[in-house]
């Protein structure tokens, strides 16, 4: 079957609307960068991580890895809500809403609330701040997997490759204890215990 070939003048219609595209999309990832860097220095660290995703399973490890390290943050701020309807603990979101009056309770139940509008998922709205860094951190991975595209890096990403500070957390949690350790009575000082 032979290949269909678009007029000259269609062809090059073509082209400007990539280009006007592939312009855009840039735009919007300055747009979604700028967001990110208008965070404070905590918050921000979770978020611009994502330079260091570059693939499907880094992807899921810095959206888990953030949204715990947000849910921390979110905790220093927990307020318990008194109304006799709901006793729960209620958290801001410290992305999208971290100047929040203090005396009055968060908007999201903690820990499944928040995490529930970090994820967009259960009908409610994803946090706009987070939605930004994950956008940019899935079209970093399918610019890698699409082999047509050429390689051309955002003019914003560090030159030198980030590490994974997912993997950095992982590597440094101390192993579990072992279950041959002598346990202590109350009061025995540790240099005393028979080997």
């Amino acid at each position: 079957m032979a290949s269909k070939r678009l007029p000259p003048a269609r062809s090059e219609e073509a082209k400007r609307l990539h280009e006007r595209l592939r312009d855009t999309l840039w735009k919007l990832d300055l747009a979604h960068q700028a967001l990110i860097d208008l965070m404070r220095s905590p918050q921000r660290d979770y978020l611009e991580a994502w330079e260091a995703v570059d693939e499907r399973q880094s992807l899921s490890a810095w959206s888990r890895w953030a949204t715990e390290g947000v849910l921390d943050l979110a905790e220093e701020g927990l307020r318990l809500d008194v109304r006799p309807s709901a006793r729960v603990r209620r958290a801001n979101c410290p992305l999208c809403d971290p100047d929040r009056e203090s005396s009055s309770p968060g908007r999201f139940a903690f820990p499944i609330g928040l995490k529930r509008h970090l994820a967009g998922s259960h009908g409610n709205r994803r946090c706009p701040v987070f939605s930004a860094a994950f956008e940019l951190a899935l079209a970093r991975v399918f610019r890698a997997e699409d082999t047509t595209l050429p390689k051309v890096r955002p003019p914003f990403v560090r030159l030198r490759p980030r590490p994974k500070p997912w993997e950095e957390a992982q590597a440094r949690k101390p192993p579990p204890l072992s279950a041959e350790i002598i346990p202590l009575r109350p009061h025995q000082n540790p240099a005393s215990v028979p080997e």
